[in-house]
């Protein structure tokens, strides 16, 4: 794995490690990053790639993590409400 660094040695993340170590397909991450609305200060545009800061890519985690939640959450009260 490539890992980009600004000159303040802040690290950068492209799409591919973002793949690499999220483990998701890269269409749910496409869809995922549509959904998030990264702001343009959260990436750079670098040789045709989108470099997300360190800071971005945490907030999108906890993003993806709270998002899967609330799906699951949906699932088992559909389940919960279907057998009663």
């Amino acid at each position: 794995m490539i890992t980009y660094q600004t000159s303040n040695n802040e690290a950068l993340y492209d799409f591919k490690m973002l793949t690499d170590i999220l483990r998701v397909h890269p269409s749910y991450l496409k869809t995922s990053i549509k959904k998030y609305g990264f702001t343009k200060k959260d990436f750079i545009k670098y040789q045709n790639r989108h470099l997300y800061s360190q800071n971005a890519v945490v907030d999108f985690v906890v993003y993806l993590v709270a998002e899967k939640l609330k799906t699951e959450l949906r699932k088992m009260e559909l389940a919960v409400n279907k057998n009663q």
